[in-house]
């Protein structure tokens, strides 16, 4: 599950289209997609790319991202302006720069 920190809402899967008409994967918050930036303004667009690889790095043994992996040991990820804090199932808490 990742949740925003500062407003608890849900972010929502999305296909970001680039002006170069190559397609990128990116994790947005729900609120700002269906009521606009103003609703939700310091919430950030995160590619799944990167996501991916700070999974890897803070849950897989060998820093490459694997779903089952991800899915047993995550709890939540909370999306802040600046940073992103991993909870993991343990108890423990990474956190990692944007």
């Amino acid at each position: 599950m990742i949740i925003i920190s500062f407003i608890l809402d849900f972010f929502t899967f999305n296909l970001y289209y680039l002006y170069s008409s190559i397609s990128k994967v990116v994790w947005r918050c729900a609120t700002r997609i269906e009521k606009g930036k103003e609703s939700c303004p310091n919430s950030p667009t995160l590619y799944e790319g990167w996501v991916q690889d700070i999974l890897g790095e803070a849950v897989c043994s060998n820093g490459v991202y694997d779903e089952s992996i991800a899915r047993n040991e995550i709890d939540k990820i909370k999306v802040f302006d600046t940073f992103v804090l991993i909870f993991l199932r343990n108890g423990y808490q990474v956190k990692r720069l944007f």
